[in-house]
């Protein structure tokens, strides 16, 4: 090997330190070689490079059905907002604030949201333990960490906090910003006759 690294190092290139099983026609200065360093906390697979873009995809088509049903909720709780104005009307003529009555529903949202919170991330768990059950096999487990993760609860909690304020507080304050005069097609005498 000393002759070779001679011969490498009176080519102009600097001297390197071949493995003893290397001959010259394959052999590299170390200096011209790449290593990559990748993060891997919870090991290297295959299925990182195999399953990334489609998960991707996922979770862009995720984003995408979470804002539709965003838009779905916001359009119910604005409704159910419009059919309970003779009531928000009472509360109003008993004495309640534009304060209470906007905290009102901010709480109901909020409960709401929770409720729709806990359920998905229930439901999240649950898949994700039956892809993996799917995805592995007597001779190849899949074994992977699908645990709840800090980040992806504290991330879920601020969609919550930013859900209810935007889907909630839009419906509350329309209502509670009209003037609240009894609707005639609502009243009593009008039912009646």
């Amino acid at each position: 090997a000393a002759p070779l690294l001679q011969e490498i190092a009176g080519a102009g290139q600097p001297a390197a330190a071949m493995p003893p099983a290397g001959s010259a026609g394959n052999a590299q200065p170390v200096e011209a070689l790449r290593i990559s360093v990748r993060p891997a906390p919870n090991g290297v697979s295959p299925l990182r490079t195999q399953y990334e873009d489609p998960l991707w995809l996922l979770f862009a088509i995720a984003g995408l059905v979470f804002l539709t049903a965003c838009a779905n909720v916001a359009t119910l709780s604005l409704a159910r907002a419009t059919a309970r104005e003779p009531e928000l009307a009472l509360r109003f003529a008993l004495g309640a604030t534009r304060f209470r009555v906007v905290r009102q529903l901010l709480v109901e949202g909020g409960l709401l949201a929770c409720a729709g919170a806990i359920a998905g991330l229930a439901i999240a768990t649950t898949a994700a333990r039956a892809i993996l059950a799917m995805l592995s096999t007597p001779t190849d487990p899949v074994v992977l960490d699908v645990g709840l993760d800090w980040r992806i609860a504290t991330f879920t909690a601020g969609l919550i906090t930013i859900t209810t304020l935007v889907f909630s507080l839009a419906p509350a304050l329309r209502i509670a910003s009209r003037p609240h005069t009894p609707d005639p097609s609502r009243t009593t005498a009008s039912r009646a006759g």
